[in-house]
């Protein structure tokens, strides 16, 4: 008897962890195959257009004074751009290198569209979240 209720939990718990392997796999797959449709449909569009509420001095070449309304953050080729807006001009800063293959879908999207931030503390936050 107890031979035979040993092989029944035995089977039982070998059962089990059989059906959390499937559904684990499942899910894995299920998500990165997501992730990849949503990375091919997104296509670069044009910037965000959204009003600044105040605007900060940078300094430019030679002395110059260059106004800034905004940064913007855009995942662009699996890297995340950087951009300086202002109201005559956009002008791109750098890339951050990134690996974005375990970004969930929801931040690739908001990445694609592009996150405005609003001054210099903002920006060293994100470039701080996103490359530690």
């Amino acid at each position: 008897m107890a031979k035979k209720l040993f092989k029944s939990l035995t089977l039982g718990v070998v059962v089990f962890a059989a059906a959390i392997l499937v559904g684990y796999l499942a899910y894995t797959a299920t998500y990165q195959y997501q992730t990849e449709k949503i990375r091919e449909a997104m296509t670069p569009e044009d910037f965000v257009s959204a009003a600044p509420a105040y605007r900060e001095a940078n300094p430019g070449a030679e002395g110059e004074t260059v106004w800034v309304d905004y940064y913007l953050a855009r995942l662009e080729n699996d890297n995340i751009a950087i951009y300086m807006v202002s109201e005559e001009d956009v002008s791109f800063l750098y890339t951050l290198d990134v690996y974005t293959g375990n970004f969930p879908a929801a931040e690739l999207i908001r990445l694609k569209e592009g996150i405005v931030l609003k001054n210099r503390q903002e920006l060293a936050a994100f470039e701080e979240d996103y490359t530690s």
